[in-house]
């Protein structure tokens, strides 16, 4: 009798790899598809929370831009001489009488050729003055009569109907991007002209500069080799005209146009009013992961994207590395699995549990595979990733902390601004019951006017900073300094500083006693003080804010009259 038949060792190692081989793949995959889906999710909402940061943002810079063109509209000035040139021109009893000199105006014939330029011209110093971003104006009456503009005005509408539709809406409207002459990049907005009763009697239309809009979209290139946001507008023809610079095309604004037959992602971010987010080649052509949507106010079309390449790029890393792996375990059957394929997988498991841990937040825990083989190198690039990670994490996070820094602080001096000044009133008040004594000195420069008005903004300004800087070294450790407004400063002591505030008074006194010696030369500038103190825990500090400022009114009417 014949023996049956044996499985041959070969047939056993092959069974034996089989065995070893499927756990391995079925293992390898779902770490891969782990690693992808976990990566995926991270990447898409990243690219959302920036879209949206970005969006609301704009939007923020788009509603200041729209308060200072309806500040200028509503000037007191802009009502009453408009409205005599649109009286004039509907009642023909009054069209050839001239306007003399009001509020300082010279006389002004209605019938002339742009017979308000005084006025645009008054327009263009003041928005000058207070640091607004308008550049060019152009006042029109209800026929399209140019009533006075500046001599750098140039925009033309893409929208021709525009100053029709802000008259129809009753509203202020935002036109197209366009570069000037001059080079610099600027956008056009349309804002109706009311008189006393709410009718509406003609146009203002202003250039506004793009930059400080537009200016933080391109830091995004700092975030990866090929990350980036951009920004296009509808053309008439409704085609995307970029209005930034790209990454990889640095000339792009105003020069590039992207036909909306082409159906790139550029031109569905004119039609996202909600947001989206698109798995597409970019301009280049290039596949690549996008969050697109659409500005309300102007129809941009704001792009935040990624090169699917870069995005994935950890993956592609696992993968190739599980294919070397699974080659050599079917090389070396026997003594790839005592002395690799085991450790191998425990290896592979550490991968997958990092990647778990990535995908859920944890950027802290580093795998720490210092071995030079494959598998270190993916997990170094995983730990890379994850340092790369954080380290965005962490930018963003400083971004936010200048964001929050800038809305406590006063630009020009860095001190504590007005609403912060009143949070932390208000936080002391809270408190007042473990803060017995406590004093608040309001501060109010005197001859502060006169050195602006001699000598201008920026001296005045550089007098601001050194008085700014003298006052941090007087007060004590208990005190905090705010810059309440203009040439108004309020100092909150408490504790022991409370209680020495006359020794703060007569160090400041001694202060302003010296002059501020600057460039310019050595200006004197003198100080009016009030003080309020308490030590009965009841008194709240906004009362003792109220006193103080009214016993400063009283000290500077003293020192008029002395």
């Amino acid at each position: 009798m014949t023996d049956a038949p044996r499985l041959g060792l070969q047939s056993k190692l092959a069974i034996w790899l089989l065995v070893v081989l499927i756990p391995v793949v079925v293992a390898g995959t779902a770490c891969l598809y782990t690693i992808n889906l976990r990566l995926s999710q991270r990447i898409e909402a990243d690219l959302m929370n920036t879209r949206r940061l970005e969006a609301a943002r704009i939007t923020e810079a788009l509603a200041n831009y729209k308060s200072d063109v309806e500040s200028l509209v509503a000037g007191r000035d802009v009502v009453a001489l408009v409205s005599r040139i649109d009286k004039a021109q509907r009642d023909p009893s009054v069209s050839g009488i001239t306007i003399d000199r009001y509020n300082g105006f010279d006389t002004i014939d209605p019938l002339s050729d742009k017979p308000l330029q005084q006025l645009v011209d008054g327009l263009d110093e003041k928005a000058r003055s207070v640091g607004s971003e308008v550049v060019e104006l152009k006042l029109s009456d209800m026929q399209g009569k140019v009533l006075g503009s500046t001599a750098g005005f140039a925009w033309e509408p893409y929208d021709r109907a525009i100053v029709a539709k802000a008259i129809a809406q009753q509203k202020t409207l935002f036109g197209n991007a366009f570069r000037a002459n001059s080079g610099e990049h600027r956008m056009g907005m349309v804002s109706p002209v009311y008189d006393l009763r709410r009718e509406i009697i003609g146009v203002l239309q202003v250039e506004m500069r793009l930059e400080p809009i537009v200016g933080l979209v391109v830091a995004h290139e700092g975030f990866g080799e090929t990350s980036e946001a951009h920004i296009a507008q509808p053309t008439v023809d409704g085609d995307a005209e970029f209005i930034t610079l790209l990454r990889f095309k640095r000339k792009a604004a105003f020069n590039k146009i992207v036909p909306k037959s082409k159906n790139l992602p550029i031109n569905w971010s004119l039609e996202s009013p909600g947001g989206q987010l698109v798995h597409s080649p970019d301009y280049r052509s290039i596949d690549s992961i996008l969050a697109i949507e659409t500005l309300p106010e102007t129809g941009w079309g704001l792009v935040v994207k990624i090169d699917a390449v870069e995005a994935f790029q950890p993956v592609a890393e696992v993968q190739r590395i599980v294919l070397i792996a699974t080659i050599a375990l079917m090389m070396g059957v026997v003594l790839g699995w005592i002395l690799f394929l085991r450790p191998l997988g425990q290896r592979m498991q550490r991968l997958s549990k990092a990647a778990d841990r990535i995908a859920s937040g944890d950027l802290h825990s580093a795998i720490g595979d210092s071995s030079v083989d494959e598998i270190g190198m993916t997990s170094r690039s995983i730990d890379k990733l994850a340092k790369d990670l954080l380290e965005d994490i962490n930018r963003r996070a400083h971004a936010e902390q200048q964001l929050l820094y800038r809305a406590h602080h006063d630009e020009l001096t860095g001190l504590f601004n007005r609403m912060r000044g009143n949070e932390l009133i208000e936080l002391l008040d809270q408190k007042r019951s473990k803060i017995k004594d406590r004093a608040i000195l309001f501060l109010d420069l005197n001859g502060f006017k006169a050195i602006n008005d001699q000598f201008g903004h920026d001296v005045g300004d550089q007098i601001l900073v050194a008085v700014a800087k003298r006052l941090k070294e007087i007060i004590g450790g208990n005190s905090a300094l705010i810059r309440w407004g203009g040439d108004e400063f309020v100092i909150v002591a408490l504790g022991a500083d409370a209680r020495n505030v006359h020794d703060i008074i007569e160090r400041l006194n001694k202060m302003f006693s010296e002059a501020f010696f600057l460039p310019s030369g050595a200006h004197n500038v003198g100080c009016s003080i009030g003080l309020s103190a308490a030590n009965d825990r009841s008194c709240k500090l906004d009362t003792l804010l109220i006193e103080a400022d009214a016993r400063m009114y009283e000290d500077k009417q003293l020192r008029k009259a002395s």
